[in-house]
């Protein structure tokens, strides 16, 4: 298997100890690559990687293997057949990594939905391909179960519109259920959490008026729906991230409404914050952002402590800016970092440490297209 080793340092800061250091590095090749997810472990990182940088040929699955510190770069190849798009990655709990997305096979043009079990190195343990001509199906977030199978989040579509779609697996890969929900408009879930003995999942619906507004459905064990909720203003509000805290949930996005204004009335895009209870009584809401510029979460953590850790993007267009923000379990900021990386960077996946700083993964643009970007940062974003 032939593999690229083009990694590209952008800085690295170095601290009084292992757990301390601290690095922003990007790799890849010409064309275009993004990690969709990260998976550490003791000996190293794993990001499971998007990647286009074939000339002509398919969108491809890729793992890139670290050290602890972002060194010795190693890329390995998921061979399935088609066209895949990772969209979330898991550990599976027995050194393997669960990967989540869709597939187009040869000679279609519709997306399956698409669960594969792969080895750090690449090697493909177990893999389930949906086979639903005429309809399509993603999965576009994914979480284990207590069982050892996986709950997996996404969109599915078989008539004018798209509906949310949640799949169980077993331990094996294999479903064990899939029901698509929604209603005579447009849905999607890009994110999902066991919680209160089922299953709360986030994502978006479009409104009335050609806007997208926030979209929370719960369900049982076995899937049936138990409510949903949606909440948005003039503009537009989205959901990206959910984890359970204890009773509760807390949701992650972005809102173009809620927030400070200027003093001419503007919104600039605010990180939006949503902690909800069990029974769907919406407990505390926040926007987090400034009159300056646009901020938007892709992805959400719960730290060492118990602090609320936040990747996304700073700004909409070129050049935006890798972000991260730390909060309190109640939404209050503590601070917002902006991670500068060739000529944009955002954050799609973020893990906590040990030491309570964090890993974090996604894309950033440079002279040679679409780059993996990693980072490692102490507990003040440094």
């Amino acid at each position: 298997m032939r593999t690229f080793l083009v990694p590209l340092l952008l800085s690295t800061l170095l601290g009084s100890g292992a757990q301390a250091q601290g690095f922003l590095s990007s790799y890849g090749q010409a064309r275009h690559q993004e990690a969709v997810a990260i998976v550490p472990d003791a000996t190293g990182i794993t990001s499971v990687v998007r990647d286009a940088s074939l000339v002509n040929g398919p969108i491809r699955i890729r793992l890139l293997r670290t050290d602890l510190q972002g060194g010795s770069p190693q890329w390995s190849d998921v061979g399935l057949a088609g066209s895949c798009f990772a969209q979330g990655a898991v550990a599976g709990g027995d050194g393997s990594i669960v990967v989540c997305g869709s597939c187009i096979r040869p000679g279609r043009s519709d997306h399956d939905a698409l669960l594969v079990k792969v080895s750090t190195s690449g090697a493909v343990l177990s893999s389930w391909i949906s086979d639903t001509p005429g309809q399509e199906e993603q999965l576009l977030g994914l979480e284990r179960t207590a069982d050892g199978g996986c709950i997996a989040a996404g969109v599915w579509r078989g008539a004018a519109d798209r509906d949310a779609l949640l799949m169980r697996f077993d331990a094996a890969g294999q479903p064990l259920w899939s029901h698509h929900y929604g209603t005579a408009g447009d849905e999607l879930l890009r994110a999902v959490t066991a919680h209160d003995g089922g299953f709360t999942a986030v994502g978006r619906l479009l409104n009335f008026g050609g806007g997208t507004d926030t979209y929370t459905l719960h369900t049982d064990a076995s899937g049936t729906e138990q409510w949903w909720h949606s909440w948005g203003g003039a503009q537009d509000e989205e959901l990206f991230d959910v984890v359970g805290i204890g009773p509760n949930v807390v949701m992650a996005g972005h809102t173009d409404t809620y927030g400070a204004a200027t003093y001419q009335g503007r919104h600039f895009r605010n990180v939006y914050v949503l902690a909800m209870a069990s029974d769907g009584d919406t407990l505390w809401t926040r926007a987090l952002g400034d009159t300056l510029s646009d901020h938007g979460a892709q992805t959400l953590t719960v730290a060492q402590n118990g602090d609320l850790l936040f990747g996304g993007v700073h700004g909409k267009q070129d050049p935006t800016e890798a972000l991260v923000l730390r909060a309190t379990a109640t939404g209050t900021l503590l601070w917002k970092r902006y991670y500068p990386a060739e000529r944009a960077g955002e954050v799609q996946d973020i893990r906590p440490l040990a030491d309570n700083g964090f890993l974090a993964a996604g894309r950033c643009f440079g002279p040679l297209g679409g780059q993996v970007l990693l980072l490692k940062k102490d507990p003040q974003g440094q």
